[in-house]
């Protein structure tokens, strides 16, 4: 079995305790468990002196993901906790690492492998924090974390008990002959490896991730484009629930919206559709930063469902604004032909006009317009020979 050690005992320079500070929604011990458990561990051991909020996130996130959790406050207490034949995680106080390059250099097609990730001693990691990635040998430091067999961390049981923890189990890894793997530091971004000394340093790593991930804005998608700046803006406050609520406030909007129609009032139903569509489009960019910083398997298709349902909900609209404003029952088709062929346009392969194509709000503020004016259907009969067009020209350059 893979158990992962943890510690949460180094305070920042304002006397916080590292492993409690919060990076995107999620405390540093949390963020250290999901990058351990994408390595295979299912035990995770946590090294304390007070239980504070930070291990009970801990304790609470590997409940839910049904692993096991020990926190303990001793050597002695640790090793009670291990088997001999369990391999071991340990990670740094502190320490917020990359996952993709962790497992590339951790794992191997039989598995997890030993080894003991190290940075050059000249590096800057090295240098401006040696109390944090010890030294190890002459020209390397630790790297921050290492990947044990559990016999190693038994022999602590042999040495003085009041010792640093990271410190003594380096010192017998180092003797068991434990091998180096070096850290690829030409390659690291500035987010890829970050030691939590203070809240501010966090601050800036987190801005650094959210800007990492969050896709260039393309102008040609006007509402789409302000979407993503918002939520690359909103995003600092926490990813954990936002993205669904705004989902739900947008199909409450078109709820609103279909009464408008209902009621024969196409411009201001567009209208409010069009601020619908505009939280849908602020969601859907949540959920997939959010996917994409926390790495969330399951969370990947979120985007993509959210969009789709939105197109859908779109179309029943217009077919039930056409139908309140059209006497011929044939019209009812201008809805369905126009956002699927604004659907068809936005898979261009160039990005500022699939862009423009893709911004649903951008969309239904034009017809809104033509709505207010009485050529609702002559404004979805425009869009759609617009992106009938725009087919057509792709596929002759193809």
């Amino acid at each position: 079995m893979i158990t992962a050690v943890l510690s949460a005992r180094k305070r920042t320079n304002t006397g916080d305790l590292r492993a409690g500070l919060t990076l995107n929604g999620r405390s540093l011990l949390v963020w250290q468990a999901e990058t351990v458990r994408k390595l295979g561990c299912q035990r995770f051991i946590c090294l304390h002196e007070h239980a504070d909020e930070g291990v009970a996130q801990l304790r609470e996130h590997v409940e839910v993901l049904g692993g096991e959790f020990h926190a303990v406050r001793t050597h002695a207490q640790l090793i009670a906790q291990l088997h001999s034949d369990d391999l071991l995680i340990v990670m740094a106080d502190g320490l917020v690492a990359n996952d993709d390059i962790c497992g590339e250099l951790l794992t191997s097609p039989a598995g997890t492998s030993k080894g003991i990730l190290t940075v050059p001693a000249d590096h800057e990691l090295a240098r401006s924090l040696p109390e944090d990635f010890e030294r190890i040998d002459a020209t390397r430091n630790w790297a921050g974390i290492a990947v044990l067999q559990a016999t190693i961390a038994q022999r602590l049981g042999e040495l003085p008990p009041d010792g640093e923890f990271l410190s003594l189990l380096l010192r017998i890894a180092l003797q068991a002959r434990t091998p180096m793997v070096p850290l690829p530091v030409e390659q690291l971004d500035t987010v890829d490896w970050l030691m939590a000394t203070s809240a501010s340093a966090v601050d800036a790593h987190q801005r650094g991730i959210i800007e990492k991930h969050s896709p260039k804005a393309n102008w040609t998608a006007p509402f789409d484009a302000l979407a993503s700046q918002i939520v690359q803006k909103a995003a600092s406050f926490g990813l954990a629930r936002g993205g669904m609520a705004l989902v739900a406030g947008g199909a409450a909007l078109l709820g609103v919206a279909g009464v408008i129609a209902w009621n024969e009032l196409a411009g201001a139903a567009l209208i409010v559709a069009a601020l619908a569509t505009f939280l849908f489009s602020l969601g859907a960019r949540w959920e997939r930063l959010k996917s994409a910083i926390l790495a969330s398997q399951n969370e990947h298709s979120k985007p993509h469902i959210i969009r789709v349902l939105c197109s859908i909900a779109t179309t029943a609209l217009l077919i039930l604004a056409v139908s309140q404003e059209a006497g011929r029952l044939a019209l009812l088709a201008l809805p369905v032909l126009a956002i699927g062929l604004t659907t068809l346009a936005s898979k261009d392969s160039r990005p500022l006009v699939s862009a423009f194509w893709e911004d649903r709000t951008l969309n239904l503020a034009f017809l809104a317009i033509c709505a207010f004016g009485g050529l609702l259907t002559e404004g979805l009969a425009i869009l759609s020979l617009a992106a009938l067009s725009q087919v057509m020209l792709r596929t002759a350059r193809d």
